[in-house]
Order: structure tokens, then sequence, then C-alpha cells
């Protein structure tokens, strides 16, 4: 999700906003104001998610996605506003009206592609199978499965984790350790050391890392992430991509900052596959 965190005039604002308003006619316009308390967290940390919460709100607040998605329960609705958010947000402008000691506050507007919304919501609608179909699936995979109830709940997938590679093509191990935490609040995964053994492969990369200098004060830091699970024949299952950019300061730790960026993209990423490594547990 794009990131465009920066205190702006009015002046400046004003200039920004009136060339959003020149986007293309299948654009259409998002807003919402939030706040969020400091409380212990690093105002860096408050931003991001001060970020997504407004960008979250002014998708869900949308009267074409109401009217286009129709009477669906609110997890489903929440689900589909975070794709639309990191997926089909543009031309996002950040005014920052409030930022002390105790909170910060920003009014947030952007623009949404109406072509990729429409898309998002095409792929839920066929991949939303009903109740019935759900429970004549689940019947059919009990058929399948060892009468034994010992048996089945010794079931787990086993995963093996690879080494995150850069964009660069090099590769660290300092994320494999982040990556087995996340996995293991998961009891229906198990992570192994050996790769002889594994059922799946967890493969993480970074996409990209870039900072581009937009005036004396102040840069574009870019990232993206892409997580993807393989089975033991090295096809790939399923992935999840994950985009964001941030306006920094030019005097900010840029590498405190990408690591910081990386691990809750990670994250990010890592909940987006939660729901079809549950699948795999089912069918086994």
């Amino acid at each position: 999700m794009s990131h465009f965190i920066l205190k702006l005039s009015v002046l400046t604002f004003l200039m920004i906003f009136s060339s959003v308003v020149k986007a293309d006619s299948f654009s259409l316009s998002v807003n919402s104001t939030t706040c969020t308390m400091i409380e212990n967290k690093s105002k860096r940390d408050v931003r991001f998610d001060t970020y997504d919460k407004a960008a979250l709100i002014a998708v869900k607040t949308s009267k074409y996605l109401k009217e286009k998605v129709g009477e669906i329960k609110d997890y489903d609705y929440t689900k589909i506003a975070y794709k639309i958010a990191d997926q089909a947000l543009k031309d996002i402008v950040i005014l920052t009206t409030i930022d002390d000691d105790e909170k910060i506050c920003i009014e947030f507007k952007g623009n949404l592609e109406e072509n990729k919304v429409d898309t998002i919501i095409k792929q839920y609608k066929n991949e939303n199978i009903s109740s019935e179909e759900i429970q004549k699936i689940v019947d059919e995979i009990n058929l399948t499965l060892p009468r034994n109830i010992d048996e089945i709940e010794k079931a787990s997938i086993l995963v093996y984790i690879e080494d995150l590679e850069y964009h660069n093509h090099t590769t660290t191990k300092n994320y494999t350790k982040e990556i087995e935490t996340k996995l293991s609040f998961r009891p229906d995964v198990l992570v192994t050391t050996n790769r002889e053994l594994a059922d799946y492969f967890i493969v993480p990369k970074m996409l990209k890392s870039s900072i581009d200098v937009i005036s004396d004060t102040n840069s574009k830091f870019s990232m993206s992430i892409e997580v993807e699970l393989k089975n033991n024949q090295n096809v790939s299952v399923t992935k999840a991509i994950k985009n964001r950019y941030v306006i920094i300061q030019n005097t900010e730790d840029n590498q405190s900052l990408a690591q910081k960026m990386l691990l809750k993209l990670l994250n990010e990423a890592l909940n987006e596959l939660t729901d079809k490594m549950d699948l795999l547990h089912k069918k086994q």
C-alpha cells in the first residue's frame, strides 16, 4: 500500500490537490479523516498505522464500492476494502492536521482506479463459494481422511523457510526467525530445517527497495516484497505481493526504516497466505 506521509502547508496542499482533480475519468475520489494516539509507539510507527487506517476508512466509505459489492458480511467487505486499498489507490495526498506528543491526525484524499476495483470485486465473487458448497467439499475431503482421530490430529503441514532474497539476488537468514515465529502461532504448521522432509516452502523476496530524492529536505522511500508458497515439486501454490512507499526526511535513518518496513510487509504477506494454508491442511 502506497504511503504519502508529509506535513503540508495550506498552499502546498491546494497545489497538489489541484493536480489530483485532473485524474482520468476512470478514477473515483475517496477521502477520510482519522487520528491515532501516540501512547508508547514511535511517531513513525503511528504515522504508518494512521495512514493504513485512513486509507481503509476512505475505501470502505466509498459509495461506488458499497453499491458494487452489495449486501455482504462486514468481515468480507473489510477484506475486499483492504485489497482495494493495497492495489487500486492512487493520487494519494495526506494533510497532517495534528502532530503532537498525544496524537497524530490526518486528512486523507485519493482516487480509486475503477477498472482495478471492478476486477477485485469480480475475483471476490468468483472465489466466494456458498456455505453449502463448502460443506460439500469438507464432506468429500473427510471421506479420504484416516478414520483414526489421533491420525487426524497429528496431520500437519511441514514447511521449510527459504532465505530471504534481495532484489540484487543476494540472500540473508536474518528474517527466517521472524517468519518462523509468525508461523508458530498456527498449530497446523510445523517448520522444519530439513528440506527433504518439507511439504511446502515459504519463499520470501524483496522485489524493490529504492530512495528517490524529491526535494532538498524530502525523499520517496519505496519497497515491494513477495512471499510465495511452493510445493515440494517446486510448483507455486500461491503468493502475496505487498508494496509501500512513504515520504521521508533526507536526514532519517534509512536502514532502520527499511528494516521496519520489510518486517511490516512480510507480516502482511504472511497474513494473506494464512487462509490458503488452512485449506491445504484440511485437504491432507
